[in-house]
């Protein structure tokens, strides 16, 4: 997996540089555990210009290596360049494993299927979980070793667009509801399907395996898989529907 971090987009200015590290490394370690994989050697590459402090560098590189030092990852080396106007962005491309037969796809899902995401969702910027999420690596590996999940994506650009995309991988449609979404204290249904920077994962898994969910924890259904020719929405509490695309 590659991933990058760009200042003004994925963080701000002035945010702590151990953040903007851990944050880098965790998108892709992110990944790596959404399709039931271990993440092993990082190699990453930092564009940052002149004038920026060293200590800023060296900060990146202290939340990097405590990420890294938690998962059993190896940052194996990578590349730095400067920027010809003031920035920073950090790349980073990760390797990972997994058994053989056993990596979690996002176009395998099955019609029929229920849809679950762990975790909660919206509200990632102003409540700070965008820096501090833990990459679902854990959860990720119970959901491919027990060949619960039939498909899974982590949720990187929020619930309304990344499960529209895992439709569409597997060719069909959903149903998801909004009494159902486990929304962040504070925050609306609307924003849990469209903030996204979540970092959690949605899978989805076999109707008559529902009981089997208790092996992880923090797992909420929140919907259904259909045929495609039934589309892609989101049912209001009031029974109105809305249409989400990727």
């Amino acid at each position: 997996k590659t991933d990058c971090v760009v200042e003004g987009m994925h963080f701000l200015p002035g945010t702590d540089p151990e953040l903007i590290g851990r944050k880098a490394l965790a998108r892709a370690v992110s990944d790596i555990g959404a399709m039931g994989g271990t993440p092993l050697h990082a190699l990453v590459t930092l564009f940052v210009h002149a004038d920026r402090p060293i200590s800023q560098v060296e900060g990146i590189y202290r939340g990097m290596g405590r990420l890294a030092r938690q998962f059993g990852i190896s940052i194996a080396g990578g590349e730095s360049s400067g920027l010809p106007a003031d920035g920073l962005i950090i790349n980073v491309a990760l390797t990972g494993e997994v058994e053989e037969g056993k990596a979690v796809l996002r176009s395998t899902a099955r019609a029929g299927d229920l849809i679950a995401v762990t975790g909660t969702l919206g509200g990632s910027f102003p409540t700070g979980h965008h820096l501090s999420f833990i990459p679902r690596v854990r959860e990720g590996g119970v959901l491919a070793a027990s060949g619960l999940a039939t498909a899974m994506i982590d949720l990187s650009d929020g619930l309304g667009t990344d499960l529209p995309r895992l439709a569409a991988a597997s060719g069909l449609g959903f149903r998801i509801h909004a009494e159902l979404l486990p929304v962040r204290p504070g925050f609306t249904a609307a924003q849990a399907a469209g903030d996204g920077e979540d970092y959690e994962l949605l899978f989805t898994v076999p109707l008559h395996q529902h009981d089997q969910m208790e092996r992880v924890k923090g797992v909420h259904l929140i919907g259904h898989i259909s045929k495609p020719e039934t589309g892609c929405y989101l049912v209001m509490r009031d029974g109105q529907e809305m249409e989400l695309r990727a």
